[in-house]
């Protein structure tokens, strides 16, 4: 038999305001080993480059790929007038492809994104 209750936990009525919940941490895609696909990393890198600190993935990128294959990435999606987006997601298919295996685990890809200060978009990744 199911039983109704009137809180969500920790005290907190269920007819609580939605928008004032407070924020738990999305722990289970930390530890993640399923491998992060394609269309994934796509969606990772459209959030990203809308971000303001958008450079920060790509000093990581450069840290991650070595200077100049992130500057030869740069200067190639600059010259082909490509939009952002699609030059992290060539930087980070290059950083996949150089993996053993060409695997990229998700909980890789949200310590990374925790490590440039984009937690939100981590939080936001399936486990």
């Amino acid at each position: 038999m199911v039983r109704e209750t009137k809180t969500l936990g920790e005290g907190i009525p269920a007819t609580a305001d939605p928008t004032k919940l407070p924020n738990v941490k999305n722990i289970a895609n930390h530890d993640s080993t399923r491998q992060i696909t394609d269309l994934e990393l796509a969606d990772i890198v459209e959030k990203v480059a809308c971000q303001s600190n958008s450079h920060l993935f790509y000093h990581k990128m450069q840290t991650l790929l070595g200077r100049d294959v992130a500057n030869t990435l740069d200067t190639k999606g600059n010259r082909l007038e490509q939009p952002r987006s699609k030059t992290f997601y060539h930087m980070i298919m290059t950083y996949r492809g150089r993996k053993q295996f060409g695997l990229l685990e998700v909980g890789e890809v949200v310590k990374m994104l925790h490590s440039i200060n984009m937690s939100k978009i981590a939080e936001k990744i399936e486990p």
